[in-house]
């Protein structure tokens, strides 16, 4: 029809756990289609660009995800809320699906002798076996904090006065 089509690809989701066989088939299917067909592709990593040329024999336009820089967070009135004294937590964020690793995460953090708390930020899309599951994990240890999904300041102060940030993504 005479337009232009420009395909923008964030990852390969047939990889991920919560897709039956028939969604990945039609994933894989969009992808391919979508890197043969279109007028452009856009990826947002590197590793993305490498699955576009093997599968599909071209190459992207590489434009990263983006995001504002807050200024550093001065309070502490969410930390306190939650309680959790700064510098003196793990911070995580993610939602509550099998392949972001929580799991393993709060395993390996109840193995620690440690008077540091983990902070869990996020929840699930929607409650499932395995975000049930991790909850209880965490109120099995008095270390670990829920915070349900938090953004702005909530969310600026954890990332500002942690001690450490866990990203624990299964390969």
């Amino acid at each position: 029809m005479g337009l232009k089509v420009v395909v923008t690809n964030h990852g390969p989701d047939y990889d991920r756990q919560k897709w039956g066989r028939a969604a990945k088939f039609v994933l894989r299917l969009g992808e391919k289609m979508g890197g043969i067909y279109a007028n452009e592709v856009i990826v947002i990593s590197n590793v993305i660009a490498n699955i576009i040329r093997e599968r599909c024999h071209r190459e992207s336009n590489l434009i990263y995800n983006g995001v504002n820089l807050p200024d550093k967070s001065k309070g502490t009135d969410f930390l306190s809320g939650i309680g959790a004294e700064p510098g003196k937590y793990i911070l995580a964020v993610a939602r509550f699906v099998p392949e972001k690793g929580l799991h393993d995460l709060i395993d390996a953090f109840k193995a620690m002798e440690s008077d540091y708390k983990l902070v869990i930020a996020g929840d699930a899309d929607h409650e499932t076996e395995y975000s049930r599951d991790l909850k209880q994990m965490a109120d099995e240890d008095d270390r670990i904090i829920m915070t349900g999904y938090i953004t702005g300041e909530p969310l600026n102060q954890g990332l500002f006065t942690c001690a450490a940030f866990c990203s624990p993504i299964l390969p």
